[in-house]
């Protein structure tokens, strides 16, 4: 069988996503030297599986079936082996937040709202976030920059808003091209005027300008080996994209998974 085959359960089932989530945390930790308690580590894994389940699972979100109908059919012909992984995730989400400071949980209610607004129907006019214009990349952006703010000690460092800044710059370009990606199912549930950027030229360009302020924000925070993730995106982005814009947004979600270079060297210590 294909690896591609072999590797559809993990993504189908966003586990790579928690192992994103995780790693945007602990490379924040390893680049402050602070240490990431195992409760938050739970946490943002298993709030990231729900989130996105939530997201992709489900009536509410329509434009999944077109944009990822591989993905859709995938969910609907294995329902136990998706709740089982929910339960498990809110298991882990329970857990955490029960041995987790207040801190945490205050930071980690604000989240939940926005998740919920995000993913649920619950706006007048039966609409979620994403629905409204010019919301759902803020969102999506921020509240994937923002993960360190729920360690309060992450969240007193000096510092903390430029690298939230350096991590916005490469979350901007991947939610860009996944955007771009997923235009046919979204104009299906929004109008025209609602999405942004519109063109391939717009998704080029804005990704451009966000990886080199990225890779500027990144140099400037002596970010070290953390800056191959938003060097390696670019270089791809500047080689395949233009080739195979298609193939290279499908792509991006993986490339988040560079954040764990950083997480690795720092691990097993300083080398030479």
């Amino acid at each position: 069988m294909h690896l591609r085959n072999r590797l559809q359960p993990f993504w189908h089932l966003n586990l790579h996503i928690g192992l994103i989530a995780w790693a945007m945390l602990l490379s924040a930790g390893a680049h402050f030297e602070i240490s990431i308690p195992s409760a938050l580590q739970v946490l943002v894994v298993s709030a990231a599986l729900c989130v996105y389940a939530l997201d992709r699972c489900g009536p509410s979100s329509p434009e999944d079936a077109i944009n990822h109908p591989q993905r859709t059919h995938w969910l609907r012909a294995h329902p136990l082996t998706v709740r089982a992984v929910i339960l498990l995730a809110l298991i882990g989400l329970v857990i955490s937040l029960r041995f987790s400071p207040p801190h945490t949980r205050w930071v980690a209610g604000g989240y939940m709202l926005l998740a919920a607004l995000y993913t649920r129907r619950l706006l007048p006019g039966n609409r979620r976030l994403q629905d409204l214009p010019g919301l759902k990349i803020p969102c999506v952006v921020l509240g994937w920059a923002a993960l360190p703010l729920l360690h309060p000690e992450l969240a007193a460092a000096r510092g903390i808003l430029a690298w939230m800044l350096y991590r916005a710059g490469w979350l901007l370009a991947n939610v860009l091209w996944s955007e771009w990606r997923d235009r046919p199912g979204d104009l299906s549930s929004r109008s025209l005027e609602q999405k942004f950027p519109d063109s391939y030229s717009q998704v080029l360009w804005i990704s451009r300008a966000a990886l080199l302020a990225a890779i500027l924000t990144g140099m400037l925070l002596n970010a070290g080996l953390d800056l191959i993730g938003p060097a390696t995106f670019f270089l791809l982005q500047e080689t395949q994209a233009r080739k195979r814009p298609e193939s290279f947004a499908d792509q991006v979600d993986f490339l988040l998974l560079l954040a764990w270079v950083n997480v690795f060297f720092e691990a097993i210590g300083p080398v030479g």
